[in-house]
């Protein structure tokens, strides 16, 4: 095997092949106009509903902001009223 001789033939046919090869990169994939509007009203409404749910886990929060701007309103109210001399109950 010292000095041997190796001898390639590679051959080509003479025809033109036409041939259509995936693209391999993702970002270029774009979804149709419909399934993307589509999956923008599923997304919008899930946004909604968990907006919801953590409004109704929140309820306490929403109670305690709503009864103390009641009660600054109030005492805001008596200290600076509208007419002078004319205090409301």
């Amino acid at each position: 095997m010292k000095l041997s001789t190796l001898s390639l033939s590679f051959y080509q046919n003479n025809g033109i092949v036409k041939e259509v090869v995936a693209n391999d990169d993702p970002s270029a994939y774009q979804l149709p106009v419909y399934k993307r509007f589509l999956g923008a009203l599923t997304y919008g409404w899930s946004l909604f509903a968990e907006l919801v749910i953590g409004l109704a886990n929140a309820w306490v929060f929403l109670v305690l902001g709503g009864v103390s701007t009641w009660l600054l309103i109030r005492y805001y109210r008596r200290k600076h009223p509208a007419i002078p001399g004319a205090i409301k109950s």
